[in-house]
């Protein structure tokens, strides 16, 4: 802020201390709220932003609030959560305005969304090596940094193409969700630059292959112990999201990736949303669709537990619960909404799935979102403490990695890239041959990427 040593006098004798306790709502995206800045001295505050699709923390030291000091009618889209007791320095609007007058001269908030991106890596400091896997948009590669000879996974999206396909506000929230989230089994975004054929995501390469793969070389299912392992790494980034009203819909194994250790890594956020109260976009693959989605009764983070609840059946079984061999889509979109599976009999898969699991399972794959387990914000530890996971997420070990995986991948050197699909034949950046540049005038539509 750019203000006078008498302004500044001036807001602090107008300034007052406020104290929150955990799980306070200050302000209630699209409702009206107190219009104020906050400036945090102790505690953590978490501001989730429907509209841009990102979520921040705040800490000491950090302040927030200047979106809701606006236009005095405009409702703010804002959502700010308190995660622990916090004490701030509150000032009004109506006292910064008579204040400073010009309510610009604040400048804007402490934390920006790009908050944890590299700034001083550049596209040219990386050079590309082998194609890792192809899209409808664009291609990801194998790219390793020059200087210190890190490996990255470079997402690289046509620009052309996604403006074709209408898709532009769908990157930019998720470069915004993937920018404002860290979590040891969330792939990490690194940084993110531009051109003007293309945009392109630095991720964390993850080495050993997908765990759709790992289920394919165990058909008849996993064992119980790797089912469970699995599962946990799966919710702990899952109930991450949803804790940020991140919702994530798209789980399925293919978007699984297992790290070095053999942890899973939840991958492409390109379906993920804040979602504050209910987003009626249908997406998602057939066989993980909750009801709520198929029905169009608009959704939220409940049909990530539906998803959650058929990937374990998934991983146990061998096949996911819905779905039939023959069996056309439109009938297995008639069981899934009337909830109709069972499980195998012992003499064809050769054993029983385990009271446990069947318990979780038949909990998370219930019609109604709100009669799921772990549905209702601050209640993932009904599925950390469920029986089936026993002490799994105690003393957070699994977090630490002191939990050895079911497979550990063997790698030789940190470009193999043996445990994904051979992309040989495909050029490095574009698959179908040099697209067209975009005109600035649609350029805009990419700023802040």
């Amino acid at each position: 802020m750019e203000l006078k040593n008498e302004e500044y006098e001036l807001l602090a004798k107008l300034s007052v201390i406020v104290s929150f306790e955990t799980n306070d709502i200050i302000t209630e995206a699209g409702k009206p709220g107190e219009r104020a800045l906050y400036f945090v001295r102790s505690g953590e505050i978490q501001v989730s932003d429907e509209e841009d699709g990102y979520v921040n923390i705040f800490r000491s030291g950090d302040h927030l609030g200047d979106k809701a000091l606006g236009e005095e009618n405009v409702i703010c889209c804002q959502t700010i959560e308190v995660l622990e007791p916090t004490r701030c320095v509150m000032l009004t609007r109506e006292n910064i305005k008579r204040v400073i007058g010009d309510m610009s001269r604040l400048g804007k908030s402490s934390r920006p969304i790009s908050a944890k991106l590299d700034q001083r890596m550049k596209l040219d400091d990386l050079t590309e090596n082998c194609v890792l896997g192809v899209g409808t948009y664009g291609v990801v590669s194998l790219a390793q940094h020059q200087k210190t000879n890190a490996v990255y996974a470079l997402k690289i999206l046509d620009k052309q193409t996604v403006l074709k396909k209408n898709l532009q506000k769908h990157v930019m929230r998720e470069k915004n969700i993937m920018a404002s989230v860290d979590h040891p089994f969330i792939v990490n975004l690194k940084a993110t630059f531009q051109d003007d054929i293309s945009l392109y995501m630095v991720l964390d390469f993850i080495p050993g292959g997908e765990l759709f793969t790992v289920l394919e070389k165990e058909s008849a299912g996993l064992s119980d112990g790797a089912a469970k392992f699995y599962a946990a790494c799966i919710y702990e980034s899952l109930s991450h999201l949803h804790k940020r009203n991140i919702c994530y819909r798209d789980l399925k194994p293919e978007n699984i990736l297992i790290d070095k250790d053999g942890y899973c890594i939840l991958i492409d956020l390109g379906f993920a949303k804040m979602v504050l109260d209910k987003t009626y976009t249908m997406c998602g693959t057939p066989e993980y669709l909750a009801p709520e989605l198929i029905l169009r009764n608009g959704h939220n983070r409940g049909v990530d537990l539906w998803a959650f609840g058929v990937l374990i059946y998934e991983m146990i079984v061998g096949k996911t619960p819905f779905n039939q061999p023959y069996l056309h889509e439109r009938k297995m979109m008639k069981r899934i909404v009337s909830v109709k599976f069972s499980y195998p009999d012992r003499e064809i898969i050769g054993f029983d799935v385990s009271i446990d699991a069947q318990d979780l399972i038949s909990k998370l794959i219930v019609k109604k979102p709100k009669c799921r387990i772990g549905y209702y914000p601050k209640h993932d530890q009904d599925i950390k403490r469920h029986a089936w996971f026993h002490d799994i997420f105690e003393n957070d070990k699994l977090l630490k990695k002191k939990i050895t995986a079911p497979w550990i991948p063997t790698l030789t050197d940190e470009l193999d890239t043996s445990n994904f699909d051979d992309y040989s034949f495909e050029k490095v950046r574009f698959t179908n041959g040099e697209p067209d540049i975009i005109p600035d005038k649609e350029n805009t539509f990419f700023e802040g990427f």
